[in-house]
């Protein structure tokens, strides 16, 4: 893989994982309830589970960054992502769409559905290709220039998703409403 791709790659999971890991330590208590409303896990366990879910995103934002053992932390990545993903799936299979994803803090409340678990599929398949080691060639000053453009482009992309995810349930009562 292209050392710079590589780099936008890892600089955008760990930008998502790090503000995801925040939104979660500065509101634990909610984190937990969201967590224990998926109904995945047995409620013994939610109050470990739910740190440890916030700590692992930031250990893994930071193992990104700074390049270090990057194809386990894309391991991890991927797998934290797809199990995001079965926990959506599930829930949604189940018919429970009214639970908030839990996924970026409370000023962003989406609601489960199908495109929760496209978008987890897809960031999960995104997180694996950091498995693919980077070819080995010094970056210049324009790869790291380009590597940080892409960066701030795949979060405008990120944040125009998640936006339209909030909204879907609202269109879509809306042209319910209409018809």
């Amino acid at each position: 893989m292209d050392p710079a791709l590589q780099l936008a790659l890892r600089a955008a999971l760990a930008l998502l994982l790090a503000t995801a890991a925040s939104h979660k330590l500065r509101d634990l208590a909610r984190f937990r309830a969201t967590l224990a409303e998926y109904e995945i896990l047995p409620r013994a366990i939610v109050t470990a589970v739910a740190p440890a879910v916030a700590v692992a995103e930031a250990v893994l934002a930071v193992m990104l960054l700074s390049g270090s053992a990057v194809a386990l932390a894309a391991v991890a990545v991927s797998s934290l992502l797809l199990a995001y993903a079965a926990a959506i799936s599930v829930n949604v299979r189940r018919g429970r769409l009214d639970i908030d994803c839990g996924c970026m803090g409370p000023a962003s409340r989406v609601p489960l559905g199908h495109g929760l678990v496209l978008r987890n599929l897809l960031l999960a398949s995104a997180a694996a290709l950091l498995v693919v080691p980077a070819a080995p060639r010094v970056l210049e000053w324009l790869d790291v220039a380009g590597a940080l453009a892409a960066t701030v482009a795949l979060s405008a992309c990120w944040l125009a998703v998640e936006r339209m995810l909030v909204l879907a349930p609202r269109v879509a009562a809306l042209k319910r409403k209409l018809s």
